[in-house]
């Protein structure tokens, strides 16, 4: 595990808004960590995921579990996150 500098998970647990594109073309805000935003980005950008696609399978998640969209986005983030780390080994 690597290690990193205090000020970076500082910064990693400030809060950033976002609004994320929804089905129905209108837009939702969401508040997260900067960290979990730095997932997103690195999904979006290394793995070929559409936030659209994301936002998806967080309102499925929705459906099937009965939690708020911001803890089914934010799930599915880390879930996809995890995957991609074991995938390239990083884990």
């Amino acid at each position: 595990m690597p290690f990193y500098q205090e000020k970076q998970i500082e910064e990693w647990l400030e809060t950033e808004t976002r609004d994320l594109p929804m089905p129905d073309g209108s837009t939702q805000p969401l508040t997260g960590f900067k960290l979990l935003w730095s997932k997103v980005d690195s999904l979006v950008l290394l793995n070929g995921y559409a936030r659209l696609e994301l936002v998806e399978f967080a309102l499925e998640e929705v459906r099937l579990q009965n939690v708020s969209f911001d803890k089914a986005f934010t799930g599915v983030v880390a879930y996809l996150d995890n995957e991609r780390r074991k995938a390239w080994g990083i884990d």
